[in-house]
Order: C-alpha cells, then sequence, then structure tokens
C-alpha cells in the first residue's frame, strides 16, 4: 500500500504515481468526483449529528427518518438534526478510504 497526504487547496492538482516494476502497484480503476458537504451553511448545521451507513439511509424501511423526525420533536428533545453518512466522512477527513470491511 502506498499512502501520501494532499493537504486541502482550492488548487487543481494533476498527481502521478509511478512505479519502475508495475506489478508492484494494484492498478486503480478509476476515480469518482467527489463534492464535498459545505458545513458552514446554516441548513447543514445542527446540535444533533445523525452518523449512519448509506445502507441504513436507503433500506427501505426509514428508521432513520423516524429517528430524525423524533430527536426534532418537543419529546424528543428539539434538536436540529444533520444526518450524516459515514461516506462522506471518509472522503472529507480520510481521503475517500473506506475502513470499514
Amino acid at each position: 500500500m502506498v499512502r501520501f497526504r494532499i493537504p486541502a487547496s482550492t488548487d487543481v492538482k494533476r498527481l502521478y504515481l509511478r512505479s519502475l516494476a508495475a506489478t508492484t502497484f494494484e492498478t486503480v480503476s478509476g476515480f469518482k468526483p467527489v463534492t464535498f458537504k459545505n458545513y458552514t451553511l446554516a441548513s447543514n448545521q445542527g446540535d444533533y449529528i445523525l452518523l449512519t451507513h448509506p445502507g441504513y439511509a436507503n433500506d427501505g424501511t426509514n428508521y432513520l427518518t423516524d429517528y430524525k423526525n423524533y430527536r426534532s420533536s418537543l419529546s424528543g428533545g428539539g434538536y436540529q438534526v444533520v444526518t450524516a453518512l459515514v461516506d462522506e466522512i471518509y472522503d472529507e477527513f480520510g481521503y475517500g478510504y473506506q475502513y470499514s470491511p
């Protein structure tokens, strides 16, 4: 595994990784563009965070929305609830590396 750190920047970067022995690195099959969520916007801020896996957010039975609605209600505390997917956190703070097996 090769790891390196790329500092955050608004500049466009072109990065290349080259090996003298082609068999030492896995072939990259493709890249996907990622748009980060702007947490400075009021609509993306809150005082209660639901951190979840996309599988729970899209599993048909929407327990996540039910729980978010409960936490937003007076009986649930009246919180301003923000839902964050672990994949978004991995992309933004872990350079897209998926830590779960």
